[in-house]
């Protein structure tokens, strides 16, 4: 129930709790492990020291289509077929296939751990600006 990894969803409540825990063990867990995951296994280390299990769900998220993880949702995408997933769409409009969330299901988060390219343009979570918290 403990050894999930992202994406996370938790109600406030629990969030609260957690964090506490979290936060606590982040410096002892980087310690021993000063590597990227650490702040992952700190957060599922509070979660069970606070016996708040998770429950894993893999119809939420997808991340790189290489990756070919059971865990994500690519299938979905693929069943929709290349021309219908961007149809219809532009800066401001969903595509067309799926403006009907009820009869189309499609994953809800994008797990930002990859570097994405569309277009020629990619991006990738070490390489957005920082802003300093002022």
């Amino acid at each position: 129930h403990y050894a999930v990894g992202p994406v996370y969803i938790a109600h406030v409540d629990d969030w609260q709790r957690i964090a506490a825990s979290w936060w606590r063990a982040m410096p002892r867990v980087h310690a021993q492990y000063p590597h990227l995951l650490a702040e992952m296994y700190a957060l599922t280390m509070a979660a069970a020291n606070d016996t708040t299990p998770w429950a894993e769900m893999s119809s939420y998220m997808v991340s790189d289509p290489r990756t070919q993880s059971p865990t994500e949702v690519w299938a979905w995408i693929d069943e929709l077929g290349a021309d219908a997933v961007c149809a219809g769409a532009d800066a401001v409009t969903w595509p067309s296939a799926t403006r009907d969330r009820v009869s189309v299901a499609l994953p809800t988060f994008l797990h930002f751990c990859q570097r994405y390219e569309l277009g020629g343009y990619w991006f990738a979570k070490r390489r957005m600006a920082r802003r300093r918290a002022e």
